[in-house]
Parts: structure tokens; sequence; C-alpha cells
């Protein structure tokens, strides 16, 4: 199952990229929508890391959740000093989470 997810999320990730963001103007899509299908990507795929480790992909809260936070802190705060393409954002934690 978490291949499915995995795959349906860089579906939907690269059908928003390359689709939507150049047919709609509307700012959900343009600027918040990836980071949305980002958190369900990182749960994904750590599922499959997980069961390719410990043979099973169940992964609870109190190991996802900081996780997708780390993972959004450092790509909001840290990020931004080594890539100029990239800018910190607030809204786009929430939208990890």
């Amino acid at each position: 199952m978490p291949i499915l997810f995995s795959f349906l999320s860089f579906f939907i990730y690269s059908l928003n990229t390359f689709i939507l963001k150049e047919s709609f103007t509307n700012s959900f899509i343009q600027f918040y929508f990836n980071d949305f299908i980002a958190g369900f990507f990182l749960i994904s795929y750590t599922s499959i890391i997980h069961l390719l480790i410990y043979k099973n992909s169940h992964l609870n809260f109190s190991f996802i959740f900081p996780l997708i936070l780390a993972s959004g802190l450092f790509w909001e705060y840290i990020t931004p000093f080594y890539n100029n393409r990239s800018t910190t954002d607030i809204l786009d934690l929430f939208f990890y989470i």
C-alpha cells in the first residue's frame, strides 16, 4: 500500500507542477499544493523504507509528526541558505503537517 501512495503522491505532484500550475492562478495550487502533497509522499516513502527494514509498514504518529515537522523546518529555514530559489514561508510548514 505505501508503494501505491508514493506513486500516487508523485503523480499528483507532477500533475500540479506541469499542468495545474499552468492552468490555474489559484494561490493554493501555485504555492501550497505541492507542500501539502509532500507530507503524503514523505509518509509513504518512509513507510516503504520501514517495510524493507522491519518487514512492516506501520508507522505511528509519534514517529511521523516529528519527522514531517523536522523536514518542513529544514526545508523552510535551512534550505534558503544554500538554494536561492527557496524562500521561507511559515504557511508552507502548516501544509507539510
